[in-house]
């Protein structure tokens, strides 16, 4: 609907400008007179704004303030759009959720304003960005993720195993819980497919690879039993920070290695993320011993760098 009133408003808008100059070509063109048609401008040809009510954080006297600004600034009317997000700050006294008899009564509070003010008033069909969410939609037919689970399995004729059941974890991404201040999301999930891929030799697993881990909660800390050539890592950490949007990465992980599992020598930061399960490419480097210092630290995942077949047999043969 909005992308709707949006295409008619810039039909229109197009639709008045020749109108305008078709009407006015005979009129003088000097800058006096064009000056003035461009101080008179018709409230339909005014910019509208968009006025975000960010998660019921709003009040009569900011609503009052902001249109009295929209109306002095030249605008010739605004789009409501409720936005914010989970968990965000309150930052009145008492936050107006979305539908609820005190947004509905600050809304009409707000028509009542910008019609005193001739300001016209559009509004978005439903909260959020994707303007769809609501208690009436359906789980099946709700915003879902998708998730996985794996498991290796080596056999030279017919085997039976168990597939490890799906996490169904109400949150962003796989076993990631989130709650939130609002409603109680209840798990769900369907079966989709099971996908059988077969492996390459060069693929190996940290167990394939002979590899002992030993961590705790600052250290997770990796020993094979030869040197392996590493390219890249998976961390799952309880400590998710975000990066910045400006200023200087704080790198709250770091991978070191050793080939005596005494000296240590930093080979990469772990940049900062938003989500637990963090993925990252690394200059290959060849060590015994691997191991990441940070916070909240979960799981570590390395993965061997797949080298020609004579390297390999070389690496093996070591």
């Amino acid at each position: 609907m909005k992308h709707n009133l949006l295409l008619v408003a810039m039909m229109a808008a197009a639709a008045a400008s020749f109108t305008i100059g078709k009407a006015n070509a005979a009129e003088p063109t000097d800058t006096a007179s064009l000056a003035g048609r461009f101080a008179r401008i018709d409230d339909e040809a005014r910019p509208q704004v968009w006025w975000h009510w960010m998660d019921g954080n709003v009040t009569r006297e900011g609503i009052r303030k902001d249109l009295e600004w929209m109306k002095a600034s030249g605008s010739g009317g605004l789009h409501q759009f409720d936005a914010g997000g989970i968990n965000m700050p309150r930052a009145v006294k008492e936050k107006l959720p979305y539908m609820t008899e005190g947004w509905k009564d600050a809304f009409r509070y707000a028509l009542d304003v910008a019609d005193s003010l001739g300001l016209e008033v559009t509004i978005a069909s439903a909260p959020g960005w994707s303007s769809t969410g609501g208690t009436w939609v359906r789980p099946e037919d709700a915003v879902k993720k998708l998730e996985w689970r794996s498991i290796d399995i080596c056999s030279k004729g017919k085997v039976e195993a168990r597939l490890p059941e799906l996490y169904r974890t109400v949150g962003p991404y796989q076993d990631c819980f989130q709650g939130n201040d609002r409603i109680e999301v209840k798990p769900y999930g369907e079966d989709l497919f099971v996908m059988a891929v077969r492996k390459s030799g060069k693929d190996l697993s940290m167990e394939e690879m002979g590899a002992r881990l030993t961590q705790d909660d600052s250290t997770i800390t990796c020993c094979f039993t030869k040197a392996r050539k590493i390219k890249a890592l998976t961390l799952k950490t309880g400590s998710t920070p975000g990066r910045p949007r400006s200023g200087e990465i704080r790198y709250r992980s770091i991978l070191e290695a050793s080939s005596d599992g005494k000296t240590w020598k930093e080979v990469h930061r772990i940049a900062p993320g938003n989500l637990p399960y963090m993925t990252e490419n690394i200059k290959p480097v060849k060590a015994k011993y691997f191991r990441v210092k940070g916070e909240k630290l979960e799981s570590l995942v390395l993965t061997r760098w797949k080298e020609s077949a004579t390297a390999r047999k070389q690496e093996d043969s070591a």
